[in-house]
């Protein structure tokens, strides 16, 4: 099925970003966006698996797992920061986030 995204502001980030392994994450820059739209994540590790999520009182919480290889888009709730934490070793992580 072919699907549609509307974008009422024109901007986006994207970046590729080692992980590490920190406990609590590591915030990832979302450079000028003023309001986080649909976000493209992919783990371009083979061996380990990434954590996307947001920190809060320097506690990290998941809301997404990237297997090896895996890549997934999503929309983020507004207000969220996003965070990330590799398993094992550090992993390289690409990812795209278009302005909502």
């Amino acid at each position: 099925k072919q699907q549609s995204i509307t974008q009422s502001a024109v901007g986006q980030h994207s970046d590729v970003y080692t992980v590490p392994t920190t406990a609590a994450g590591v915030a990832l820059s979302i450079g000028n966006i003023g309001t986080l739209g649909i976000s493209y994540f992919q783990n371009l590790d083979a061996t380990n698996f990434i954590e996307v999520g947001t920190n809060s009182a320097n506690t990290f919480f998941p809301c997404l797992r990237l297997n090896a290889g895996e890549a997934f888009p999503f929309r983020f709730a507004q207000g969220i920061a996003p965070f990330a934490r590799a398993n094992t070793a550090s992993c390289k992580l690409y990812y795209r986030i278009l302005e909502n």
